[in-house]
């Protein structure tokens, strides 16, 4: 068996005692509307019917979250846990990952 970087792990491509896999976890916090995509695609979490917030990755896979929202309605606020920031959250998979992407709904003025 092979274990291809960097697709997520499934059973048809990673005979488990030959590859290390890990866990991400994604969740979404505050009154906002938002979601996190990953590449490679996997996670698609935050708002209703986007309820993929964890995946599993073969030992050395790097993975990109991206915050997506609606700038006129929400803002995003940053990542905590294994990324910091706002731009882009880059992950090397060398253990089990949690993040979070914290969302703010914007007022709007009448």
């Amino acid at each position: 068996d092979y274990c291809p970087l960097p697709k997520p792990v499934t059973s048809q491509n990673c005979n488990t005692q030959a590859c290390v896999t890990y866990s991400l976890s994604v969740s979404k916090t505050g009154n906002g509307a938002g979601y996190v995509t990953s590449a490679p695609v996997g996670i698609d979490c935050g708002t209703a019917g986007r309820t993929d917030c964890s995946e599993t990755y073969t030992s050395g896979t790097s993975v990109s979250l991206t915050a997506n929202y609606n700038s006129a309605t929400s803002q995003f606020v940053g990542w905590t846990g294994a990324c910091t920031g706002t731009g882009v959250c880059s992950i090397n998979m060398n253990g089990n990952k949690t993040v979070t992407a914290s969302f703010l709904r914007k007022d709007i003025e009448f």
